[in-house]
């Protein structure tokens, strides 16, 4: 396998479960302040970091697919790189929705 071609580096990893701990540890102190701005803006913190790791992942995506693209006969790791980051584009999704969602009401559960 070739140095290009590598799974998600740690730093997205950690990145992404970064974007989910953050309105959890928000969620934490708004309920403990019985104040739920706090909460409501951890969702905007979702949203801009889920939108730079989906920039990310389009990027490496569409270089996989090129590569995938250049010989009649795809490379079967170039596929399975592709398969790999599916769980990885899904889970940066529902970060960006779920950000939409307690940015816009996460406030009215408190």
């Amino acid at each position: 396998m070739t140095k290009e071609i590598e799974d998600a580096p740690i730093w997205e990893i950690a990145l992404l479960i970064l974007v989910y701990i953050i309105p959890i540890g928000f969620y934490c102190y708004s309920s403990m302040a019985n104040e739920g701005h706090w909460f409501s803006r951890s969702g905007s913190l979702m949203i801009i970091l889920g939108a730079f790791l989906e920039y990310r992942n389009f990027g490496v995506q569409q270089y996989l697919r090129e590569k995938r693209d250049e010989t009649w006969k795809p490379r079967l790791e170039i596929v399975a790189k592709l398969k790999s980051r599916f769980l990885f584009d899904i889970l940066i999704l529902l970060s960006l929705i779920s950000g939409t969602a307690i940015w816009g009401y996460g406030d009215l559960l408190f």
